[in-house]
């Protein structure tokens, strides 16, 4: 499955709304429920999905889906 196709899936999971569609300037402003509990859970569910763990630098990094998407294919393709 496509990087962003599985974030997709996380994205529609923790928030609970299947019909959700982000591309990579998705952010919290665009983002009703985003807050700071949605992004933690959101963190864990990529981490999870991506059996990756983020550190605190990239977890400050991130500041929209685009973002989210550099750190992952990063991580996975080293």
């Amino acid at each position: 499955m496509e990087i962003m196709q599985k974030m997709q899936k996380a994205f529609q999971e923790v928030f609970e709304d299947e019909t959700l569609q982000i591309n990579e300037s998705t952010s919290a402003k665009d983002i009703g429920k985003w807050d700071s509990l949605h992004h933690i859970m959101i963190l864990y569910s990529l981490e999870e999905a991506f059996q990756i763990k983020f550190d605190i630098d990239e977890i400050i990094k991130m500041e929209c889906v685009g973002d989210m998407l550099a750190i992952i294919e990063k991580r996975i393709n080293k």
